[in-house]
C-alpha cells in the first residue's frame, strides 16, 4: 500500500552510526540524476548521525568528490567488492535502471534493509522492504502484483539535495518580464538535445526587448560543451554556457524560465517555483514529463526526438509572451515538492530498521 504523507518536516531519529551503502552510477550513458538524488539521501542520513558508503563502477570525478565531501567511503572499480561492501551494512539503497534484477536480490538477501529507488516500473519484481518512485505520476498501480515493499510513492519523497532545500524560502513569483532563461538537460544529454533546445530558444527570444540572457547548463558527463560554446557564439545573442554547477539553486532563482529535460532536475526546478518547459530525452521521463503537464505545473513539449526547432521556438515564445501563464506554472510546481522527502526516506528506512532490531 502506499505510504501516507503530510507537509510537515518529519521527526527524523537519530541513526547512532548505522551504516548506509549506496549503490548506483552515473556517467555519458546514465547521466548524473540517480547519483545526485542519492547524494541528498546520504546527506541526510549523515546528518541523522548515520554512515555512509558509495558503491559504484562509474561515476565522473567531479560527482565522486561531492560525495567524499558527504561519505565515508567511496568504493570503486577494483578497489572494493561492491557485494561486499553491501553486507556490512545496516541498510542499502539501489538506485538504476541499469543494475541487474541478480545484484537486487543479491542486496535483499543480506539481512540490511533494502530501498529501491525506481522510475519505470520496467521490473517483474522488486525485493526488498522499501520501493521508492519520487515522480509526479507514481501510483500503486504500477507496482501492484510486483512487490511486497512499502511503497513511497510521488514528489513528497522527492530526494531533494539540502542547497536546494535551504533555499526554498527564496522562490518569488515570476517577474512580469522575462531576463534569464535557463538551458538544461542533466548531466549527460547523450542525445545532444542541447542544442536543438538552445537554437529553439535563441529563435523565440531573438526579437525581445530587452533581449533576455540565455544560460546554457552543460552536465559534468556531457563532452559537447565545446561544440555547444561554438554554436552560442555564432547566435550573436547574449548566451552563457557553464558546466559542473556548484551553486545550481542560486542559478535556478536567478531564471525566470527554465526549458529543461524531465528528469530529476524538474523536480529541483519545481521546488523552487521556476515555470518550465519539459521534453523526454529518453522513455524514463515521458510519463514525469507528461504528469507535470496535466497538473499544470509545466508545459510538457513531449518526446524530444519529436521535436523540430519551430516547435521548441513557437511555445517559449508563447511562455515569454504570457505572465498569467509563467505565475500559474510557478504556483502549481511550489505545490508539489516541500523539500522534506530525504528525511521522509531516512525516517521510513530508520523504522524499519527498529522492527528489524537494528540500529536505531
Amino acid at each position: 500500500m502506499a505510504r501516507e504523507t503530510d507537509r510537515t518536516p518529519p521527526a527524523v531519529p537519530a541513526l547512532a552510526g548505522a551504516v548506509l551503502t549506496i549503490r548506483t552510477d552515473a556517467g555519458p550513458g546514465i547521466g548524473l540524476g540517480h547519483a545526485m538524488r542519492c547524494l541528498a539521501l546520504a546527506e541526510a542520513w549523515r546528518a541523522a548521525g548515520g554512515a555512509v558508503r558509495l558503491a559504484c563502477a562509474e561515476m565522473p570525478p567531479s560527482i565522486a568528490d561531492r560525495y567524499r565531501d558527504a561519505v565515508r567511503e567511496v568504493a570503486e572499480p577494483g578497489r572494493r567488492d561492491t557485494a561486499g561492501l553491501i553486507r556490512g551494512s545496516d541498510a542499502v539503497v539501489v538506485d538504476g535502471l541499469h543494475i541487474a534484477d541478480s545484484e537486487l536480490r543479491e542486496a535483499a538477501g543480506t539481512g540490511a534493509v533494502l530501498l529501491t529507488i525506481d522510475d519505470m516500473a520496467h521490473r517483474d519484481h522488486y525485493p526488498g522492504d522499501l520501493l521508492l518512485n519520487q515522480n509526479v505520476h507514481a501510483t500503486p498501480a504500477l507496482y501492484e502484483g510486483r512487490t511486497g515493499a512499502t511503497l513511497c510513492l510521488g514528489p513528497d519523497w522527492c530526494l531533494l539535495r539540502r542547497e536546494f532545500r535551504e533555499r526554498i524560502a527564496e522562490a518569488r513569483p515570476p517577474a512580469a518580464t522575462v531576463r534569464r532563461v535557463l538551458v538544461l538537460m542533466g548531466g549527460a544529454d547523450p542525445y545532444g538535445f542541447t542544442r536543438l533546445l538552445l537554437e529553439g530558444v535563441a529563435r523565440a527570444t531573438a526579437g525581445v526587448r530587452p533581449t533576455p540572457e540565455i544560460v546554457v547548463v552543460v552536465g559534468a558527463a556531457n563532452p559537447a560543451r565545446a561544440a555547444v560554446e561554438r554554436q552560442a557564439i555564432d547566435t550573436g545573442m547574449p548566451i552563457a554556457v557553464l558546466q559542473d554547477v556548484r551553486d545550481m539553486p542560486g542559478l535556478m532563482l536567478e531564471a525566470d524560465l527554465a526549458v529543461s529535460a524531465a528528469g530529476t532536475t524538474a523536480l529541483e526546478l519545481a521546488a523552487l517555483g521556476v515555470p518550465m518547459l519539459l521534453g523526454a530525452q529518453n522513455a524514463s521521463e515521458t510519463a514525469p514529463g507528461a504528469a507535470f503537464g496535466a497538473r499544470g505545473a509545466a508545459v510538457y513539449l513531449g518526446p524530444l526526438a519529436d521535436l523540430t526547432v519551430d516547435a521548441v521556438s513557437a511555445e517559449v515564445a508563447a511562455l515569454v509572451a504570457t505572465p498569467d501563464r509563467r505565475r500559474d506554472l510557478s504556483a502549481n510546481a511550489r505545490l508539489l515538492v516541500d523539500g522534506w522527502g530525504a528525511d521522509r526516506v531516512v525516517a521510513a528506512l530508520a523504522a524499519k530498521l527498529t522492527r528489524q532490531g537494528s540500529t536505531p
